[in-house]
């Protein structure tokens, strides 16, 4: 990899210690981010839907560094997520994704204006090119 004069790579630093919590009731989406995020050497978890995240969350001694989130899930979904770790442990760090790119621009918007969580459009079923 690439790395500037100071040392730091060009796409910015690694921390190896870093866990996120990959929240999505697709396993298929749930799958590809963890494999993504282990392959640049992050520790994962993994929650198929907001109420296993929010158990998991509540579970730890240590927060997690990143909850990344799908926003549409049935019954708790992403936005309750991030509202509940708002709220509670607004050390992590929260970007919630959606295959809507209305609902990600929405989101976007809405919570920008409260800094603690942005999205992004996943760009459609993942299952259908995996």
């Amino acid at each position: 990899m690439a790395r500037a004069r100071t040392g730091v790579a060009l796409h910015g630093p690694t921390r190896h210690d870093t866990t996120v919590l990959v929240v999505d009731n697709e396993s298929v989406m749930r799958r590809f981010v963890r494999r993504s995020l282990e392959a640049k050497h992050f520790h994962v978890e993994e929650a198929r839907d907001g109420e296993s995240a929010l158990a998991l969350i509540q579970a730890r001694n240590e927060p997690f560094d990143l909850a990344l989130t799908d926003l549409s899930m049935p019954g708790i979904d992403g936005r309750q997520v991030s509202e509940t770790l708002a709220r509670y442990r607004p050390s992590v760090a929260v970007l919630c994704m959606s295959g809507n790119p209305c609902g990600a621009a929405y989101w976007s918007r809405r919570q920008s204006r409260r800094g603690h969580a942005q999205a992004i459009h996943r760009g459609g079923p993942l299952s259908r090119s995996a």
